[in-house]
């Protein structure tokens, strides 16, 4: 016998309140309708399909008109289905090119994994990756705009972007977004709980509203325009909420207007976007302006592959990969030559019994009450040419600003484990905070690259956060430098022949995939370089949102022209970019001390 649905469930159904068909039939039609006309593309038009910008089997996208000029707008189409319907995908969204196309706009149509085997929260992390990606590639290809659309939950969906993740972009990045059309979004999920829609998504009446945009605070840079647009023929509520999220919009100062489009249902209205005189098709084109080039450059990270997405060398552009560690290398040995000899240093100093289980402190004639920044290196956990006593190459600026560095080392792969690893260094910083509590530091920041960066991250989970007070309070920052925070892909590449990594244990060491709890004070900055590898770079903005999920105070900062070993051999110069921000963070909060 078949279900019976509630008033309530019928009222969250948009396919009963349409005109055109049986409520039983038209969800069928609509994705009969998507199929067949997204595999009529225009004649001509070069695809980029399935652009993975994460490892999940929808974590990907497709890029239309990619033979248009380089600079072209880009529209970013995000779509609905109630974050659990299979039939509705990126691919099918591609009819929507066509009047674009024409108009010499570019498409990116987004897909994302479905509930039940992701929560909406994790659908929400997924779409910021992709963003982020988007972003990285109409950067590249310096175009005049991005264009956001959603449909349905694909316009919950981009209204979450302006909770925390639109905010934290740069300025330049901020500037590429122009306008975001919400088309027949729902705002406020507080009601799915109570109907068969959650069977699926499985929200409790306390997450629903969390994630609801209609409660959050959202804002947005001033000239991004927001367009509201519902569909007469759409649910009551759908059309209820629009209307009120506007109004919320507006509140909180977001340039929105509102658009009741008559004669349209909720699905004939995303349809109606392959006609030219389509309503909503003219609406957008009139905003979008185009200029013509005659070549254009299409980034392909379908084309690399795992290994050299996780190898940095391959993606330096100072250097050919075979050179890049070596030069890094040399640069490290080089730079931190005879330093200790000018610096009054206590090198070497033993915290166990492994033969790299040794730290020094650079600057041990500064005030006992001096800051101390402490270093801990890269080198994928195995790189036996990167120790403690070629970090010190940052000493020298340190002792002019009157900050004492400490540099740890540790034992590497395969000699022990990864998790021994990390229990060494935590080892190493409870004595640099015994250190700092006898002479009265004023604070320490934490600093860590690349596989360094990743053990720093870790402590994120409960190390820091079980510290006693004095301890915790004495540190202030931590500055995660082109870090890796899911370590599960290093499985499949030759990295993993020192870490011998299994699944299991790759998961439990990935700070992007375990609870997160740290003290409120601690500002966690994630950093990564231009030039880094594209899987980097995505980490870093997937483990930012990871710790603004986590009530962990973060800044993102992309390093421009830089890569993942320019970025730490700049540290060299006080002028450089991040330079500037540690040595502000540290000189800010050392005012607050002695104020």
């Amino acid at each position: 016998m078949e279900k019976q649905l509630s008033e309530l469930d019928k009222l969250y159904y948009p396919h009963w309140w349409q005109k055109r068909y049986q409520p039983e039939e038209a969800l069928e039609k609509f994705i009969c309708y998507l199929n067949t006309v997204s595999q009529a593309i225009p004649k001509g038009m070069r695809i980029e399909f399935n652009a993975p910008y994460g490892y999940k089997s929808r974590e990907i996208f497709n890029i239309y008109g990619i033979d248009l000029p380089n600079d072209s707008p880009i529209v970013i189409h995000v779509h609905g289905g109630y974050w659990q319907a299979e039939p509705i995908n990126h691919t099918n969204q591609g009819f929507i090119s066509k009047q674009l196309y024409k108009n010499n706009v570019k498409l990116i149509t987004i897909g994302y994994e479905l509930c039940p085997n992701v929560t909406v929260e994790d659908i929400m992390t997924e779409i910021v990756v992709a963003l982020g990606r988007c972003i990285d590639y109409a950067k590249k290809n310096m175009s005049k705009g991005i264009y956001l659309i959603g449909h349905s939950v694909g316009a919950h969906l981009l209204a979450c972007m302006f909770r925390e993740f639109v905010n934290t972009l740069s300025y330049n990045d901020q500037k590429l977004i122009k306008s975001v059309y919400l088309v027949c979004g729902i705002y406020d999920l507080t009601p799915l709980p109570k109907t068969e829609i959650n069977e699926l998504l499985k929200l409790t009446d306390e997450e629903a509203k969390e994630i609801s945009p209609q409660f959050m605070a959202l804002s947005s840079p001033e000239h991004i325009n927001f367009h509201v647009i519902v569909a007469e023929h759409d649910a009551p509520p759908f059309i209820e909420q629009g209307k009120l999220f506007n109004e919320t919009l507006r509140d909180a100062g977001v340039k929105s207007t509102y658009h009741f489009m008559e004669n349209y249902d909720h699905f004939s209205i995303l349809e109606k976007l392959i006609d030219e005189d389509c309503e909503l098709t003219q609406l957008i084109l009139n905003e979008i302006k185009t200029k013509y080039e005659d070549y254009v450059v299409i980034i392909q990270y379908a084309m690399y592959t795992l290994e050299s997405l996780y190898s940095p060398s391959h993606w330096s552009k100072r250097h050919k990969k075979e050179m890049a560690v070596e030069k890094h290398i040399e640069f490290l040995n080089s730079a931190s030559l005879n330093i200790t000899k000018s610096i009054p240093t206590r090198d070497n100093i033993p915290y166990g019994p492994g033969s790299r289980q040794k730290y020094s402190i650079i600057g041990t004639d500064l005030k006992p009450d001096s800051p101390i920044l402490i270093i801990i290196h890269g080198g994928y956990w195995q790189a036996e040419e990167i120790t403690h006593q070629n970090m010190i190459f940052m000493s020298p600026i340190c002792h002019k600003n009157e900050v004492k560095l400490i540099t740890i080392g540790y034992d590497l792969c395969p000699v022990v484990t990864l998790q021994e690893i990390i229990d060494q260094v935590k080892t190493a910083i409870q004595i640099c905070l015994n250190y700092a509590k006898v002479n009265k530091s004023c604070g320490l920041y934490l600093l860590g690259h690349s596989a360094g960066a990743h053990i720093l991250a870790v402590l994120l989970e409960s190390f820091l956060y079980n510290l006693p007070n004095d301890e915790q309070s004495l540190i202030k920052e931590i500055f995660l430098i082109s870090g890796i925070y899911d370590i599960t892909p290093l499985i499949h590449t030759t990295v993993n022949e020192a870490l011998k990594l299994n699944s299991q244990n790759a998961k439990k060491l990935s700070p992007y995939l375990v609870e997160l709890n740290s003290p409120k004070h601690i500002i966690v900055h994630v950093i990564v370089a231009e030039h880094d590898s594209p899987s980097f770079i995505q980490q870093a903005i997937h483990f930012q949102v990871k710790l603004i999920n986590s009530n962990i105070t973060s800044r993102y900062n992309l390093i421009n022209e830089e890569d993942h070993f320019s970025i730490m051999e700049k540290l060299t110069d006080e002028n450089f970019d991040l330079m500037q921000v540690i040595f502000k963070s540290i000189n800010k909060n050392s005012d607050k001390i002695k104020e």
